[in-house]
């Protein structure tokens, strides 16, 4: 599934083709979308407002508007499918049920962006690009546990398969985009130290780790 912005509406791409099976309107442009555990339901944010689509993708139409009252940025299921976390353009991070109550809100940052969680599911890895630094959260107690400072600006996160590191793409305000890799066994005493930073010339907006865990596959900007 794929969020088409400029024709307000999400669509369902073959991987094989590369073509538009079917697309599924929305009210207005998705900005990022996360897709449930059971695969037949997908959060959707949306440009510009407070909502969230809801979509039912058995049936291939939106089943409702969520109002958040926030501003809701990024948004991914928790391991088990139980829990949506939401990031927020205003510096929170929100856990919703997956019937969209709102659970609780984690006010720590500046102006979050996008999130990871470990294998285990313990910790979620937050970027705030407007505070510099990536908040570490225990998906348990649902605080803080650390706060990683990167210099720049740390926009999209990724977990290597293996588990072992998280990838961050350095979007450094519009100039140079960097990956910083970083221990993702975090705890209260122990952070890990991240990497040297690989410089790329341009301004990295997502990142992915490829299987073999030898490949970082960046989406960038024009300079």
């Amino acid at each position: 599934m794929v969020t088409n912005e400029g024709a307000s509406r999400i669509d369902r791409v073959s991987v094989r083709s590369g073509r538009v099976r079917r697309a599924i309107p929305l009210k207005t442009n998705p900005h990022d979308l996360a897709i449930s555990p059971g695969g037949n339901r997908a959060w959707v944010t949306l440009d510009g407002t407070d909502d969230i689509a809801i979509v039912n993708l058995l049936r291939k139409r939106v089943r409702r508007y969520l109002s958040t009252g926030k501003s809701p940025h990024d948004v991914l299921f928790a391991p088990g499918g139980r829990r949506v976390w939401v990031t927020d353009w205003r510096g929170s991070v929100h856990a919703f049920s997956r019937k969209g109550e709102l659970l609780t809100s984690i006010n720590r940052g500046v102006a979050l962006h996008h999130l990871v969680f470990t294998r285990d599911g313990r910790q979620a890895w937050v970027t705030d690009g407007g505070g510099d630094q990536v908040l570490i959260i225990s998906t348990r107690s649902l605080r803080v546990v650390a706060a990683k400072s990167i210099k720049g600006s740390p926009h999209h996160v990724a977990l290597t398969p293996n588990g072992r590191r998280v990838v961050v793409a350095d979007h450094d305000r519009g100039n140079c985009g960097r990956v910083r890799c970083c221990h993702s066994s975090a705890s209260e005493d122990d952070t890990g130290r991240p990497s040297t930073p690989r410089g790329l010339g341009r301004t990295v907006i997502r990142s992915k780790v490829l299987a073999d865990q030898r490949i970082v596959a960046v989406a960038s900007e024009r300079e």
